[in-house]
């Protein structure tokens, strides 16, 4: 996507970082405890915003911009799955001789929070609207396929972000979430979807995701996890997170009783007292 635009947020603390099969876009900054944070499909850095502003002075920040999305270069095919971000992952966090104290994953985001806590052994891992489960019925197989035709069809991109610069289409998409983003919000969303490479890198996200396999292992983690739920969320049904959290060893519930998938973005407040009350 090219250089971070100096009005983006947080572009001051902006750094690229180079692993073996990506090449991040990163920002880091604060003090205190270290907390990772994942953004869902879809989003950039900007996501946290709120939230980061909201915590000033309590925390050390580091966010990541999944492959693809926002301004970390879109790999090659088959590196966006889980275990190649993952990796990834991990190869960024050593980089910047960054070990979290916690993580914490939004939506699709929350599958790498909860493999690469797993795997390092964060003592907090942390899920907000987790996307915990596969499309039903013959979807589960097609929709992957559909977004790798998508990915590889060099003329998808520029017409997705044509339409991305329609700001009612991003409102409706936005609000389709159950969410009632902010406005400054919703103008990083619409500067996002009127990029072509963030488009085809969310969409090779999407060709490249199976979670099949994570569910599958999900019961073996060791690690406990903390679900938290938005009630309004359209994207990710509370109930799946409800699901897990009831078959997981120490796996607790949050429940937020408003707002919608997006809900780090409109009540950053709630979030982070759910997450890291502790941390007040």
């Amino acid at each position: 996507m090219g250089p971070v635009p100096k009005d983006w947020p947080f572009s001051q603390v902006s750094q690229f970082v180079p692993t073996p099969a990506h090449d991040w876009h990163v920002q880091r900054l604060g003090q205190g405890p270290k907390i990772l944070l994942i953004h869902g499909t879809g989003a950039a850095t900007h996501s946290w915003k709120p939230l980061v502003d909201f915590a000033a002075g309590r925390a050390e920040f580091l966010m990541i911009d999944l492959p693809g999305h926002g301004f970390s270069r879109r790999p090659r095919l088959g590196q966006s799955s889980i275990p190649a971000i993952t990796n990834g992952v991990c190869d960024v966090l050593d980089k910047q001789a960054f070990m979290p104290d916690y993580v914490l994953g939004h939506s699709a985001g929350a599958a790498i929070a909860v493999a690469l806590g797993n795997r390092l052994g964060i003592e907090h891992i942390i899920t907000l609207n987790a996307a915990f489960a596969e499309f039903a019925g013959i979807f589960a197989s097609l929709f992957p396929m559909v977004a790798r035709t998508l990915v590889v069809a060099p003329f998808v991109g520029r017409i997705l972000a044509h339409l991305g610069r329609d700001p009612n289409a991003i409102k409706r998409i936005l609000q389709q979430t159950g969410s009632q983003v902010p406005p400054q919000q919703m103008a990083y969303y619409q500067r996002l979807f009127e990029n072509r490479d963030h488009i085809e890198g969310t969409l090779q996200l999407m060709a490249d995701w199976s979670i099949r396999e994570f569910i599958t292992d999900l019961p073996n983690l060791a690690r406990p996890i903390h679900f938290i739920t938005a009630a309004h969320d359209r994207t990710v049904p509370p109930q799946t997170s409800q699901y897990w959290a009831d078959r997981l060893p120490d796996a607790r519930l949050s429940e937020i009783p408003s707002g919608g998938h997006l809900i780090q973005e409109e009540a950053p407040d709630l979030v982070w007292n759910a997450a890291f009350g502790d941390l007040r």
